[in-house]
């Protein structure tokens, strides 16, 4: 986890998305660089398939609008299936770096790394 962690602080565009107010699905798959439908794809057939990431991730109901912690969680999918071989399952691997880390993605440790990172980007 360490490494994507690092990445996501790296990246600008990624790191400034967890920052904005108000993004939507669209504008964060324009982010990333992606089709707005991979995004609605990611929380269908990952994130919903965790229990315990989805019961997080869907705590402010399901808005249009991604709150920072969802953002961050899909960023994470989005470096993993970059990482990924084309030839592998393209879902298994963050289906299964979201399992064994799911004690560590909390809402309230996202906050807290995000606020002892906040300096590096001011």
């Amino acid at each position: 986890m360490p490494v994507i962690l690092e990445t996501i602080k790296e990246n600008s565009r990624f790191w400034q998305a967890l920052f904005d107010n108000l993004l939507s699905r669209k504008e964060l798959a324009n982010i990333l660089g992606v089709n707005r439908t991979s995004i609605w794809r990611w929380e269908r057939n990952i994130i919903d398939k965790i229990h315990p990431i989805k019961q997080r991730y869907y705590l402010n109901s399901r808005s249009p609008y991604l709150d920072a912690y969802q953002r961050f969680l899909l960023i994470i999918i989005f470096i993993i299936k970059q990482e990924i071989d084309e030839s592998l399952l393209k879902n298994s691997e963050p289906k299964r770096f979201l399992k064994l880390n799911f004690q560590e993605l909390t809402r309230e440790n996202f906050e807290l790394w995000r606020k002892e990172n906040v300096s590096i980007h001011s």
